[in-house]
């Protein structure tokens, strides 16, 4: 089965005139776009700004309807709850209350995700661990830096133990021990055979972690590749990128 089936995906939005009437842009923000990621495969997102990708991340979340194409996450339409179910999203910027603790945020998705007390320390604590959070567990979030802030959402992600995680932008702002902590633990979970959705611009980092890229420009996929040992076809990310949108 696929993590991810995209089949002929078309989205247009809306352009709104003065006269408060709307019609369709002509510019589609996706243009058929057909993707397959396999179960426990990573893969890369790249593209320039306005490329589409925010768009194609909301789809696969089930967030954004497509005007055409059919959207599936492991068989169910990305729109189901089964679907969400299964899945788990990293936004860039986290908007989490700074006034609260970060045990006191833990212990209300615990909360929504139904996990059992007794069963909250053996899945929190090394997690604490391995993301260099248990000395500030019970900290203020507003003495955390925004580094410190994306491990713990990602640890938040993982309460329900998704099979899918879409990351977007996940190390923007972050220094590069944090870069390397979070790619650490990235790879961990893809060594547990979770499939990973990254979209970032750090494309030295994506190097170390993809099996598979796709680059998008003005809606349409115009690559899509396997990366062995940190390179495509063309060479390692940032050659690839260039490869195809010119400067």
């Amino acid at each position: 089965m696929l993590a991810v089936d995209l089949t002929h995906i078309s989205k247009y939005y809306k352009k709104e005139f003065l006269t408060h009437l709307s019609s369709r842009s002509n510019t589609p923000a996706l243009d058929n776009l057909s993707l397959s990621i396999p179960v426990g495969e990573t893969l890369g997102i790249i593209g320039p700004n306005g490329s589409g990708k925010s768009t194609l991340l909301k789809i696969i979340l089930g967030l954004v309807t497509p005007n055409s194409g059919q959207a599936l996450i492991f068989g169910n339409p990305a729109e189901s709850i089964e679907a969400k179910k299964l899945t788990a999203y990293i936004q860039e910027e986290q908007t989490f209350d700074l006034n609260l603790k970060a045990s006191d945020i833990i212990q209300f998705f615990c909360l929504l995700a139904k996990i059992p007390k007794s069963k909250q320390k053996a899945i929190i604590q090394p997690q604490l661990d391995a993301f260099n959070l248990s000395d500030v567990y019970h900290q203020k979030l507003r003495t955390y830096s925004k580094g410190m802030v994306q491990r713990l959402a990602i640890i938040i992600a993982t309460l329900h133990q998704p099979k899918l995680m879409i990351l977007d932008e996940p190390t923007s702002g972050m220094d590069p021990s944090g870069v390397k902590l979070m790619y650490g633990q990235l790879a961990k979970l893809k060594s547990q055979g979770m499939t990973l959705v990254i979209c970032s611009h750090d494309l030295a980092d994506l190097n170390q972690i993809c099996d598979t890229t796709l680059i998008l420009h003005k809606g349409k996929l115009i690559f899509h590749g396997g990366v062995i040992d940190g390179k495509t076809q063309y060479g390692d990310l940032i050659e690839t990128y260039h490869h195809f949108i010119k400067p």
